[in-house]
């Protein structure tokens, strides 16, 4: 994970330095409306859709998303083996961007590049399954679970390049590298003081509480503008 947060810090700084140079003026005029994945690299069961409305350079967006109503069935045979863990995923995201759009060395009238700077509030749910050891380290269990999760976002700068084609639709893709505040709580996890076993190592351990971590947003939208 670091590696890719690093390499895309390394690009974001790049394009920044890039769109700094640039004195072309921008006219574009237009209000879009978008839809969205929630991440590529970190993908969601949500469905998002975004307004833009742009001047010229400047630009501010904001976007809505809910989670897809998915059922989960979880096997719990640790806490309840009789029955299952089981509902509907639910969950929805806020964001408000501001943008600053620039020209390409090699002038477009269809596209442009932009920084931006956005911040959002993420709130959804997650099944997580690992290997554990049990008390006094002389057995070993594999745990499935549910777990809640809430992200809140002051800092996240992002770049990109847009691209308008057939008159009135539009096309996007992003990354971008911030800080987050992150809340994880368990559902159904049978002791959250076991550690992870070393057979069954469990890659992306969830950490549980509250705590600050860096998110490499990576995504793409379409839309129709006006």
């Amino acid at each position: 994970m670091k590696p890719i947060l690093t390499l895309l810090l390394c690009l974001l700084l790049y394009t920044t330095a890039q769109a700094q140079t640039d004195t072309g003026i921008l006219s574009a005029k237009y209000t879009a409306i978008k839809w969205a994945t929630h991440s590529i690299l970190w993908p969601g069961h949500f469905i998002q859709l975004g307004v833009e409305k742009r001047v010229g350079k400047y630009a501010g967006q904001v976007q809505f998303g809910i989670s897809v109503p998915l059922k989960y069935d979880i096997v719990d045979t640790i806490n309840n083996p009789s029955g299952s863990l089981s509902g509907v995923y639910s969950g929805f995201t806020i964001r408000a961007e501001g943008r600053k759009y620039y020209k390409p060395k090699r002038k477009s009238e269809t596209a442009d590049f932009f920084i931006a700077g956005e911040i959002f509030y993420t709130q959804y749910q997650q099944e997580f399954a690992g290997g554990y050891i049990g008390d006094n380290y002389n057995s070993s269990y594999h745990d499935k679970y549910l777990l809640n999760k809430s992200m809140l976002s002051f800092v996240t700068l992002k770049t990109g390049i847009q691209k308008r084609f057939w008159k009135h639709f539009l096309i996007e893709a992003y990354f971008g590298i911030g800080v987050k505040i992150k809340k994880v709580e368990p559902v159904g996890r049978y002791n959250i003081e076991h550690r992870s076993s070393k057979i069954d190592f469990n890659f992306g351990e969830p950490v549980f509480g509250t705590n600050a971590s860096l998110s490499g947003p990576v995504n793409f939208s379409i839309g129709y503008f006006f």
